[in-house]
């Protein structure tokens, strides 16, 4: 009697306050995400899930988030305007947002493989085209993440407990163009991108991390390898449902090579299988870990290494899936996913069944997912008070060699990386009033740390020693090449970028300062403590953001990347570069012997008026300044058929184009305007300013134990350089006037050629006003 009191009070209050949602027994729900994959197919717009979709949504209220799994319109993204299917994709799209707009729910597409122009060659513009749709909203609660076809992750804070990540996983399959080396995407490589994942995992390790992408990393169903019977025999079905032609033996040639070899789309596949597997090492790491996806046209829940691995790809079709191996559960039919995230943290996953058999939503299936274990705070024991202002330490043990190896791969900085020198302690508690951790930096050879001081304005820390496995191809790692790559470290200077900011001073060009300094074993730095206890780094300003209120880098209100420079001036012609002082940078450059200035080593100060922006370069990390090229076989591969970029810091500039070949695209980006007159008179300005005096003053920055041994050496090399600069600046010159990119604006321009007596070419381009 009294447990059936109990049931009508309880249904009487669910009646009643139906938007609390508690969830099966576990406490509060505090955000709930709707996992609705693959809901592109034009059927879509007709079909009731919808309908049972909003009405959830609504229930769930503000703290609720409907997470688009990829593939949001198919067959091939959201083409070009003038094509036939753009009308079909727009309506399809239009759809799946009128799911949730005007409620209080935030919508998130995520980009899928059919999103990327069905991976096809226009797949980067198809996508950017999806973002420009969604965006022309202007609803702040609808967006397409990743942005601009960057791979992510981004992370969403959805409780103290949970955090939700996006990636693009197609980008790590994509075979055409995408953002890459040269992109403002802050991760450029897979490497990257899994670094920067990685540390997302580590800055939230002791919260539930969910990861949402398109493909799954486990699934039991056509690109798992996993055929029916019914793919043997009617394998046309798989191009059209209602092709049931028999094709019994040559019918299997298909799902065989799918199950063993795979398309790129499958999880067997290479591709697949190199972001898969280090994601699934990465989730293994943090138990309690969940991955959702779509990509599959079924529901699954999948549970490996103590990970929740949930794939929801069936809002507009479904395939065959089977109940095997990890699978909790796995049917294929029609519908969506919902994850209740609780105050608990808890998790309570639930599948709702949507088709003609059950046009109002039918629960398929319920799991109550476990708190993830606390890990604890981290061991106590760091040094917090920092009772050491300095600290004797080298740079590297490791770059010792017998004559033989220095004989072959050069004796290089090699004293210099094992020199133990004296310097100050970082106290992240004091330096600058104070600085607080934004994230781990993505380098490939570094770690690094971005933070923060109470102005917004931002440094970095970036450890003098270098770790290259994650930029050589994992087919080398661990071999003689990699131990190669490794070894010619010892060819840059550990500490020559604290040796430029003097010489840049002289010269006119912006520049950053560096310091070099050693952290301790710090429990302040919390997730990151681990990784930079008892590192020598250098510290210096990042140039990002606002830093009008410091005389750094020009009092410049806005700085921007290169990508964002070139879109400027792409917009509008009256933004424009200020190519003398490009020139000047770059000059100083060959004068250093920093051979690695391509686009992403520099960032631009923005000077605004009222009509348009001047840039101005900011050049950033000068690990490669006064690079030496030593010993018979490094002196080999340095020739110029070779790799000239790496002809080594002397008293010559062999050959000076050679040696900017990492620059020659920013050279002829940035380098178009300039006259063989403006060339030399910048030149010798260059030269002018850089006297011997400010030379030598600037060299002496480093360290007393590390200046003795190559010094003054790099002191007479760098005024032999300087002495020289004018000839080595009209080469160039002639290199890059063989054939010039003159490139206008979107705006309305007139182009004047005038072919000059002497065999020149004047190329004049005016602004149509009117």
């Amino acid at each position: 009697m009294k447990a059936s009191v109990k049931a009508i009070i309880l249904a009487a209050i669910s009646l009643l306050i139906p938007q609390l949602n508690f969830a099966q027994g576990s406490g509060e729900v505090v955000h709930t995400l709707f996992l609705v994959g693959d809901a592109g197919e034009p059927l879509v717009t007709k079909s009731p899930i919808g309908k049972v979709l909003r009405k959830q949504v609504s229930e769930a209220g503000s703290k609720a988030t409907v997470l688009y799994l990829g593939d949001n319109i198919y067959p091939s993204g959201l083409s070009d305007p003038l094509s036939k299917s753009r009308l079909v994709g727009e309506e399809v799209l239009k759809t799946q947002v009128s799911w949730i707009q005007g409620l209080e729910a935030k919508g998130i597409f995520i980009p899928g493989n059919h999103d990327w122009a069905h991976w096809g060659r226009k797949g980067w513009d198809y996508i950017r085209a999806q973002q420009a749709w969604l965006d022309s909203l202007h609803d702040e609660n609808i967006t397409l993440l990743p942005r601009d076809g960057c791979p992510g992750p981004v992370e969403v804070s959805i409780s103290k407990k949970a955090v939700l990540v996006i990636i693009d996983t197609q980008w790590f399959l994509h075979q055409h163009d995408k953002p890459g080396l040269e992109s403002s995407c802050d991760g450029k490589t897979t490497a990257e991108v899994l670094a920067l994942l990685a540390d997302v995992f580590e800055k939230n390790y002791d919260k539930r991390i969910i990861v949402a992408a398109h493909h799954p990393l486990i699934t039991y169903g056509d690109h798992g390898g996993i055929f029916s019977w019914k793919d043997h025999l009617f394998p046309l079905t798989d191009l059209n449902p209602n092709l049931y032609v028999p094709m019994p033996v040559i019918g299997s040639f298909y799902p065989v090579y799918r199950k063993y070899f795979g398309h790129i789309q499958d999880t067997v596949h290479p591709l697949y299988q190199e972001f898969a597997s280090a994601i699934h090492d990465l989730l293994k790491s943090y138990p309690g870990s969940m991955y959702v996806a779509g990509h599959e046209h079924a529901l699954q829940h999948i549970v490996k290494d103590s990970t929740h691995y949930i794939v929801s790809g069936s809002a507009s079709k479904y395939s065959d899936v089977k109940q095997k191996g990890f699978a909790k559960f796995a049917e294929g039919v029609m519908g969506f996913g919902r994850l209740q995230v609780l105050a608990s943290g808890e998790i309570h996953l639930q599948f709702f069944q949507v088709d003609e058999t059950a046009p109002g939503g039918k629960e398929i299936y319920q799991s109550t997912i476990r708190n993830v274990e606390e890990i604890g705070s981290l061991a106590d024991g760091g040094n917090a008070e920092l009772a050491q202002k300095e600290y004797t330490v080298s740079a590297s043990d490791q770059y010792k060699a017998s004559e033989t190896k220095e004989f072959f791969l050069g004796e290089n900085y090699r004293a210099e990386w094992s020199q133990p020198i004296t310097v100050p302690v970082f106290d992240i508690g004091k330096i600058h009033g104070g600085l607080k951790v934004l994230q781990k930096g993505g380098g490939q050879q570094t770690l690094s740390l971005r933070l923060e001081d109470s102005t917004g304005h931002e440094y970095v820390i970036r450890s003098v020693e270098k770790f290259p496995e994650k930029a050589i191809p994992e087919m080398f790692r661990k071999t003689f090449a990699q131990d190669l790559v490794q070894d010619q470290i010892s060819a840059a200077h550990p500490y020559a970028a604290v040796a430029v900011p003097l010489m840049a001073d002289a010269a006119k060009i912006y520049h950053t300062n560096p310091r070099l300094m050693f952290i301790p074993d710090d429990i302040r730095l919390g997730a990151y403590r681990k990784t930079f206890a008892n590192t020598l780094v250098l510290f210096e300003e990042r140039p990002a953001g606002d830093w009008s209120k410091s005389a750094h880098f020009g009092n410049s209100k806005k700085i921007v990347n290169t990508s964002k420079v070139l879109e400027k001036l792409s917009d509008d012609n009256d933004h424009r570069v200020d190519e003398k002082f490009v020139l000047r940078s770059r000059l100083f450059d060959m004068v250093i012997g920093d051979w690695d200035r391509h686009d992403d080593q520099w960032r631009w100060a923005t000077f605004s008026d009222k009509k348009a922006d001047t840039f101005r370069p900011i050049p950033r990390d000068r690990d490669q300044a006064f690079f030496v090229n030593e010993g018979a076989l490094s002196k080999f591969w340095s020739r110029r058929w070779a790799l000239p970029k790496f002809e080594g810091f002397d008293d010559e500039i062999r050959w000076p184009s050679g040696l900017s070949f990492n620059a020659r695209y920013f050279d002829r980006s940035f380098l178009t305007g300039l006259s063989a007159n403006d060339w030399s008179e910048v030149a010798t300005e260059l030269k002018t300013n850089l006297t011997d005096s400010a030379i030598e003053k600037s060299i002496r920055q480093l360290p007393p134990e590390a200046y003795s041994i190559h010094g003054p050496e790099i002191i007479r090399k760098v005024k032999a350089r300087r002495d020289k600069i004018e000839r080595y600046a009209l080469s160039h010159y002639r290199f890059l006037a063989k054939e010039v990119d003159v490139v206008g604006s979107n705006k309305r321009e007139q182009f004047e050629i005038e072919k000059q007596p002497d065999g020149d070419t004047k190329v004049q381009v005016f602004k149509i006003t009117k």
